[in-house]
């Protein structure tokens, strides 16, 4: 599979922390179209599995605010899609 484009990883709302459910999609990116959307899990890792599967970029939120994002993939991630301002953790 060629991997290219976006992963876009989200808790589903509303979440508990003791039952977290993961839903996202692969989006090709420039111009914006999702080719896939994820199966669903309970699992954070195995999302971001799917998600390097798929794409160099990988972004994952686990909260409702900017603090919580994380770059799960090859290529870092930042607040702007140009890759400037804050650079978004790394998800290990």
């Amino acid at each position: 599979m060629q991997r290219f484009g976006i992963v876009f990883l989200a808790p589903t709302y509303p979440c508990r922390p003791d039952d977290l459910a993961i839903t996202g999609y692969w989006d090709r990116g420039d111009p914006p179209e999702i080719l896939e959307q994820g199966p669903g899990w309970n699992d954070v890792e195995e999302a971001v599995a799917w998600g390097r599967a798929r794409a160099p970029k990988v972004m994952l939120r686990l909260g409702a605010t900017s603090d919580t994002i994380y770059s799960a993939g090859e290529v870092p991630l930042t607040e702007f899609a140009d890759g400037t301002g804050r650079p978004y953790p790394v998800w290990r």
